[in-house]
């Protein structure tokens, strides 16, 4: 959020965003309640290649800070007409979950299997790195580069849509400050390592020394011994 033109194309409020100075950087800060998103690149012609209802493969990096104990933020992706997926951080608490239409409605989100994660470590007053993968039906997310939330979505995959970002109140002391996005595509090599098979795009030179492994907690990842993968 450094740039003079950093909310170029965005669609917002400005006296619900706005951007401000944050220990020497800048971060957009708001107080949008749940009537006045941002919408990012909302106004941008022709729009960003992650509104394509084609594109259901997204990955996001962002910092985000909760000025209150009490605040709430919220980042919405694929969002569409079709419905869309929601991620919201409180104090202690991480949640993913679905809504249901284009209309962005709270009470009636439901949460994604696997989508909650209680006694988080989050707190007031300081910048953490999230980082959303969003894969046809299933969203991982990560805090600090750890792997905190993997939800499965049981219905009908949604399509690509935009991205949003909202608070839940909108009184200034409850504000939620957002840094240094980046929206990207992830390559077909990219993989999640999820069961016991092997990656159809990878390839290895030896099948006992290079092995989908799992540390008992959901993570996989390649256990790799000798060889070349």
């Amino acid at each position: 959020m450094e740039a003079p033109d950093a909310l170029t194309n965005w669609d917002l409020d400005p006296s619900a965003w706005r951007i401000l100075p944050d220990s020497g950087n800048s971060a957009l800060v708001g107080n949008s309640g749940l009537n006045k998103p941002a919408v990012v690149l909302g106004k941008a012609s022709p729009p960003p290649a992650w509104a394509d209802p084609n594109n259901r493969n997204l990955y996001m990096s962002l910092n985000i800070q909760l000025d209150n104990q009490l605040s709430v933020g919220r980042v919405i992706f694929r969002y569409s007409d079709s419905g869309y997926y929601v991620m919201e951080l409180g104090s202690g608490l991480i949640k993913l979950s679905r809504g249901a239409s284009n209309k962005i409605d709270r009470p009636t989100e439901k949460q994604l299997q696997g989508g909650i994660y209680p006694n988080a470590p989050i707190r007031s007053g300081t910048f953490y790195q999230w980082n959303i993968w969003s894969d046809d039906n299933r969203v991982y997310v990560y805090q600090d580069n750890h792997l905190v939330l993997q939800a499965k979505d049981a219905g009908t995959p949604l399509p690509g849509g935009s991205i949003l970002f909202q608070t839940l109140s909108p009184q200034l002391a409850y504000s939620v400050r957002y840094d240094n996005l980046k929206v990207q595509r992830p390559v077909p090599a990219s993989q999640h390592f999820e069961g016991s098979g092997w990656p159809s795009t990878w390839t290895r030179t030896d099948q006992t020394t290079a092995i989908i492994g799992d540390d008992n907690q959901g993570n996989h990842f390649i256990e790799q011994s000798s060889g070349n993968v």
